[in-house]
């Protein structure tokens, strides 16, 4: 903002402008300095000011990258939620058919669920042509190659979101005991060196804070 304040042609530049520039540099920012959680943050802070210009089917963009972000279990300096594990046994919790249990989907009304339904109520998508929609989102397909992991695909994640927002997102966290489908599940390598178990042992280890 200071940089167009010196700049000639200020008095022109419009308040959207602005907004867009501010936004579209931090898609860049947190990119790079592979903040995915900052990231999703930021597409539903966007979503939210394409609702505001009425520019619906590009605001539905965002909500699912930042949904997919959510559910690739990746968070800020590529940390990797990590799997649940029983504090006092110390072991794994195990679901019924032999996968390991995972928080996978923090429900953020106001960047989910809530902007969402405002434009299905406006655009009246049945799920076939949400779910085309959300598998052809370019801002995800871009996703699938800078993530560093993701526990599910895109196809499987897409799940989640469904199911938040059947459930309009009331329940606050999505494990995958929640869901009414049985989904394939990549497995993260303790070992990695581009991504890591957000626990306190390994922001030691990594000098995180």
């Amino acid at each position: 903002i200071d940089d167009l304040k010196k700049s000639p042609n200020f008095h022109k530049v419009q308040y959207s402008d602005i907004v867009w520039g501010i936004l579209n540099k931090r898609i860049l920012e947190h990119t790079q300095k592979m903040n995915w959680e900052s990231l999703a943050i930021n597409y539903g802070n966007i979503a939210a000011f394409l609702i505001e210009e009425k520019k619906y089917d590009e605001a539905l963009n965002f909500i699912y990258a930042s949904a997919y972000i959510a559910t690739s279990g990746m968070r800020n300096e590529n940390e990797l939620l990590p799997i649940v594990e029983d504090v006092l046994k110390k072991k794994t919790k195990y679901l019924s058919n032999g996968m390991p249990e995972i928080f996978l989907m923090y429900i953020y009304n106001s960047r989910i669920t809530v902007p969402f339904n405002k434009i299905q109520s406006i655009l009246n998508l049945d799920w076939n042509e949400i779910k085309g929609r959300y598998l052809n989102c370019e801002i995800i397909l871009s996703l699938e190659k800078t993530l560093p992991f993701r526990y599910f695909e895109k196809s499987e994640a897409f799940e989640f979101f469904k199911q938040a927002v059947e459930n309009n997102g009331t329940k606050g966290v999505f494990n995958q005991s929640d869901l009414k489908v049985k989904l394939k599940m990549n497995n993260p390598s303790p070992n990695s060196k581009t991504y890591f178990y957000a626990s306190n042992e390994n922001k030691l280890k990594y000098n995180r804070r």
